[in-house]
């Protein structure tokens, strides 16, 4: 009968453990789902959702630079509701042409870039960012 009694607590014991382990993964689950939602047209890095073409313009400067850096860690950088707002980026090796996604910051602010070498004209998307009321390029 203590053997029988034994039997039973283990089971009951592996299917309350079993319950926990699904109720934690589904938590999991659940969780990260939550912590991960970004609107369309939207990127997750760090568990902040930045504007997708924001991001990429960061990743055409760095790609036309051949730079081994991640977007956010160019320069300084202020985001409001995960638009760049603001760009500040000294000495950091940026070369070849401004790319033409440039002109996708429509919440920009102010653009400095002093000490890079960028090369060829400035792309007219510029025209775009309306927001613009500081620009400094040298």
């Amino acid at each position: 009968m203590a053997m029988v009694r034994e039997r039973l607590m283990r089971i009951k014991k592996y299917t309350l453990f079993k319950i926990w382990a699904e109720i934690s993964l589904a938590f999991f689950v659940l969780q990260s789902t939550v912590i991960a939602k970004c609107d369309s047209l939207y990127v997750e890095i760090e568990e902040n959702c930045y504007w997708e073409q924001d991001i990429q313009f960061l990743k055409d400067l760095i790609s036309n630079s051949d730079l081994t850096i991640e977007p956010l860690d160019l320069g300084t950088q202020t985001w409001t509701n995960g638009r760049i707002t603001y760009f500040y980026t000294v000495n950091s090796d940026l070369k070849g042409e401004i790319p033409v996604s440039v002109g996708n910051l429509n919440e920009l602010t102010y653009f400095y870039s002093y000490g890079n070498k960028f090369a060829g004209s400035i792309p007219d998307t510029m025209g775009h960012l309306t927001n613009l009321t500081s620009l400094g390029l040298e």
